[in-house]
Protein backbone atom coordinates (compact mmCIF):
# COMPACT_ATOMS: atom_id res chain seq x y z
CA UNK A 1 0.00 0.00 0.00
CA UNK A 2 2.70 2.53 0.57
CA UNK A 3 4.72 1.69 -2.99
CA UNK A 4 0.65 2.99 -4.12
CA UNK A 5 0.64 6.01 -2.29
CA UNK A 6 3.95 6.93 -3.55
CA UNK A 7 2.92 6.29 -6.94
CA UNK A 8 -0.06 8.25 -6.74
CA UNK A 9 1.48 11.35 -5.21
CA UNK A 10 4.33 11.48 -8.34
CA UNK A 11 1.65 10.94 -10.45
CA UNK A 12 -1.41 13.13 -9.39
CA UNK A 13 -0.83 16.96 -9.14
CA UNK A 14 -1.48 18.40 -5.71
CA UNK A 15 -2.57 21.67 -4.69
CA UNK A 16 -0.85 23.73 -2.05
CA UNK A 17 -2.05 26.70 0.12
CA UNK A 18 -0.26 28.69 2.17
CA UNK A 19 -2.20 31.46 4.40
CA UNK A 20 -1.22 34.22 6.19
CA UNK A 21 -3.39 34.90 9.17
CA UNK A 22 -3.98 37.44 11.34
CA UNK A 23 -4.77 37.03 15.18
CA UNK A 24 -5.43 39.72 18.51
CA UNK A 25 -2.83 39.49 21.04
CA UNK A 26 -5.91 37.34 23.06
CA UNK A 27 -6.07 35.06 20.19
CA UNK A 28 -8.74 36.60 18.63
CA UNK A 29 -8.94 35.47 14.69
CA UNK A 30 -8.92 38.76 12.81
CA UNK A 31 -8.67 37.10 9.16
CA UNK A 32 -6.79 36.32 6.13
CA UNK A 33 -3.90 38.31 5.23
CA UNK A 34 -2.57 36.68 2.37
CA UNK A 35 -2.96 33.12 0.40
CA UNK A 36 -1.44 31.56 -2.03
CA UNK A 37 -2.46 28.54 -3.93
CA UNK A 38 -0.13 26.20 -6.69
CA UNK A 39 0.31 23.16 -8.18
CA UNK A 40 3.47 22.20 -9.09
CA UNK A 41 4.21 21.53 -12.28
CA UNK A 42 5.59 18.17 -13.42
CA UNK A 43 7.93 19.48 -15.94
CA UNK A 44 9.29 21.57 -12.87
CA UNK A 45 10.24 18.54 -10.63
CA UNK A 46 13.88 18.39 -10.14
CA UNK A 47 15.03 21.91 -10.88
CA UNK A 48 17.49 21.11 -6.82
CA UNK A 49 20.88 21.01 -8.94
CA UNK A 50 20.02 24.80 -10.02
CA UNK A 51 18.14 26.30 -7.33
CA UNK A 52 20.58 28.76 -6.62
CA UNK A 53 21.15 30.02 -9.94
CA UNK A 54 17.35 30.45 -9.88
CA UNK A 55 16.14 34.19 -8.79
CA UNK A 56 13.47 33.41 -5.40
CA UNK A 57 10.37 34.80 -6.99
CA UNK A 58 11.10 31.87 -9.14
CA UNK A 59 11.09 29.74 -6.46
CA UNK A 60 8.65 28.15 -4.31
CA UNK A 61 10.79 30.12 -1.64
CA UNK A 62 8.90 33.45 -2.60
CA UNK A 63 5.44 32.53 -1.82
CA UNK A 64 7.26 33.15 2.02
CA UNK A 65 8.36 36.59 0.65
CA UNK A 66 4.53 37.49 -0.50
CA UNK A 67 3.69 36.68 3.07
CA UNK A 68 6.16 38.57 4.79
CA UNK A 69 5.99 41.42 2.80
CA UNK A 70 2.03 41.30 3.43
CA UNK A 71 3.18 41.12 7.12
CA UNK A 72 5.15 44.21 7.05
CA UNK A 73 2.18 46.22 5.11
CA UNK A 74 -0.24 44.97 7.86
CA UNK A 75 2.02 45.58 10.78
CA UNK A 76 2.04 49.38 9.63
CA UNK A 77 -1.58 49.64 10.47
CA UNK A 78 -2.04 47.14 13.23
CA UNK A 79 1.57 47.06 15.25
CA UNK A 80 -0.09 44.47 18.38
CA UNK A 81 -1.57 42.33 16.19
CA UNK A 82 -0.22 38.53 15.71
CA UNK A 83 0.59 37.08 12.28
CA UNK A 84 1.01 33.49 11.75
CA UNK A 85 2.01 32.10 8.03
CA UNK A 86 2.44 28.20 7.13
CA UNK A 87 0.84 25.74 4.95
Amino acid sequence: MPTLLLLLAVLLPVPAVRVTLAFTPERVPLGLLAQDVWVRDREKVGQRATRRQRAIAEKESGKWLRSVAAVNEARHECPATHYISGY
